[in-house]
């Protein structure tokens, strides 16, 4: 009986440390061509040479903000097909059905039982949980981590808590502290959390040896989590864009979106890339905060008021920030109207499948209660259903209906065709953005336009005197 005991044990440690799979190498293809040509525009990695795929017994800790994209950022960061890096994800989700269950242990997802959604009585469930993630550190493999336990839905850095390192330290401690444990922090940043085409950045800082606080935490294990968590935390916090001003969140993201560049053009920074973008917010937000710990508090508050009224202003317009700064051009709407004649027959043969595939998870997103959740949802429905059948019922299709040659060709083709027929329907958005302009111009609203304009010039010259009167520097 012990026998039969300890081989089940040992067959469920090696299936948890195991490579993944044919099946796992084709769902990684599948997702890193659907996020890297669908539903992102431009991926980057950076600090990607500090993640390592085998041999090192890792945490990742990252900040979380948009759901199961932050841990498939972090799969994608590694090159490797087949190596598994494992997460913990809510427990109710495999409470769905079996066969869900089985694809997520698959994929390397583990259950974390919480208060809030299991309840204090299945609790208890975490040790099996917590038991194989000290297994897959002992055969050095990799965990993902996000310690806020639960996505954030603004740009900002929650509460920690410090489970990650009570599991780190003991499995250092079963070792008589002889493994070496590592924490390798991490960063998401998106340029929008919604919509298709965006651009998303995965950034690493250097890892973190936790064998230099092995002697320490043998006395003092409960501060020296805190201490090491700290230090996770501000690395983590130099990654990302972190607004912790919460009471005024709305206020500094709207100047973030809509004055960095002018920010970043008027002090020599670099403002082309996602992550050199991500770069001069975090140096102009950080001057706003040193703007409200510098004596003009009611100033820098009036400015946020007056940040709002434009924000609310261009939401009952229902335009854009950009659209303030843009006049009507008779020119630009006959080029885009052009440009819309000639290639409507094109768009008209692209919307076959990707009409479909985009359309079909929008009244299931529409029903979602956390808006976060789109994104994560639109990239597994596509990966794991409309994509794949609708790819292979277009392709036996064509090849019924006209030949073999002309169904491989256009297959080659669709990922093509996908990203052409979004273009299109962003070529629209702009034609029509010009013919609002010109109606705006010719409207009673026109007074309301004009007047948003000189409101967000006046923001901007505001803006710009008081970090020139108060001889706020420029730390790069």
């Amino acid at each position: 009986m012990n026998n039969n005991i300890e081989g089940s044990i040992a067959d469920k440690n090696r299936e948890i440390v195991r490579d993944g799979g044919f099946l796992y190498i084709i769902l990684k293809c599948l997702i890193k061509i659907c996020m890297g040509h669908y539903l992102y525009k431009k991926i980057y990695y950076v600090g990607k040479n500090h993640i390592q795929s085998r041999g090192r017994s890792q945490i990742v800790v990252a900040n979380h903000q948009n759901c199961l994209i932050d841990a498939i950022g972090i799969v994608t960061s590694i090159d490797s097909y087949t190596f598994r890096p494992h997460f913990w994800a809510r427990a109710d989700i495999f409470e769905v059905n079996k066969t869900l269950e089985k694809f997520l242990r698959y994929v390397g997802v583990m259950p974390a039982y919480r208060l809030s959604e299991s309840g204090y009585d299945s609790l208890y469930k975490n040790l099996d949980s917590i038991q194989e993630g000290k297994i897959l550190l002992n055969a050095g493999g990799t965990l993902g981590i996000f310690p806020e336990a639960g996505h954030q839905d603004k740009r900002y850095l929650g509460e920690f808590t410090l489970n990650y390192l009570k599991i780190a330290f003991e499995v250092a401690q079963e070792s008589n502290f002889e493994k070496e444990i590592f924490i390798l922090p991490s960063a998401n940043h998106y340029s929008s959390y919604f919509g298709i085409r965006e651009q998303m950045a995965i950034l690493y800082d250097e890892p973190i040896s936790l064998k230099e606080y092995y002697q320490e935490y043998k006395t003092h294990p409960r501060t020296t989590c805190r201490k090491v968590n700290l230090r996770v935390r501000e690395s983590i916090k130099r990654l990302m864009l972190n607004i912790d001003d919460l009471p005024n969140y709305d206020a500094i993201d709207f100047i973030r979106n809509n004055y960095t560049d002018k920010f970043a053009k008027s002090h020599s920074l670099p403002y082309h890339t996602l992550p050199e973008k991500l770069s001069a917010e975090k140096i102009f937000v950080a001057k706003l905060d040193e703007l409200k710990h510098s004596g003009k508090e009611s100033l820098i508050e009036s400015i946020y008021s007056q940040a709002i009224d434009i924000k609310n202003g261009l939401d009952n317009l229902k335009i854009k920030f950009k659209t303030l700064s843009r006049k009507p051009s008779v020119c630009k709407m006959v080029y885009l109207a052009s440009i819309l004649i000639l290639c409507f027959p094109l768009w008209v043969l692209s919307l076959w499948p990707h009409a479909l595939i985009y359309k079909i998870p929008q009244p299931f997103i529409k029903r979602m209660k956390d808006k976060m959740l789109t994104s994560s949802f639109m990239l597994g429905i596509s990966v794991v259903f409309t994509i794949p059948v609708f790819y292979i019922l277009s392709f036996i299709i064509i090849w019924i209906c006209f030949s073999i040659y002309l169904a491989i060709i256009m297959t080659i083709l669709s990922p093509f065709l996908a990203i052409f027929c979004w273009n299109y329907t962003e070529w629209w958005a702009k034609f029509k953005e010009q013919f609002r302009l010109q109606k705006f111009y010719k409207s009673s609203k026109n007074d309301i336009f004009a007047r948003l304009k000189l409101n967000s010039e006046n923001l901007e010259d505001r803006l710009w005197s008081i970090f020139k009167s108060i001889n706020i520097t420029l730390n790069r």
